[in-house]
């Protein structure tokens, strides 16, 4: 077991502000929150008019599973395209 006296983090904390001058009370101050860019807009709502009938279906699962229907729509996108695969082409 290691010694509980023994840190070596706080002996390095310790070296960096004896060697700065600052105390090792709070050697780092308040935390800058600007980082986490509380002021960004919502996104979009999901167009879910788009999806006809499975828009219901969307809804329904999102709201059972609690998350945004971006969540449901996004899989089910992927699994349609996977069925779908080479069997059909797009026609200009």
């Amino acid at each position: 077991m290691m010694d509980s006296t023994f840190d070596p983090a706080r002996i390095a904390v310790e070296a960096v502000a004896a060697a700065s001058g600052a105390s090792t009370d709070a050697p780092w101050g308040d935390p800058d929150l600007s980082v986490l860019r509380l002021n960004r807009r919502p996104p979009p709502r999901l167009p879910l008019a788009v999806f006809g009938p499975w828009g219901n279906w969307i809804t329904g699962a999102a709201e059972a599973a609690a998350c945004p229907p971006d969540y449901v729509m996004a899989p089910l996108l992927a699994a349609a395209s996977a069925l779908i695969g080479n069997a059909r082409w797009a026609q200009c």
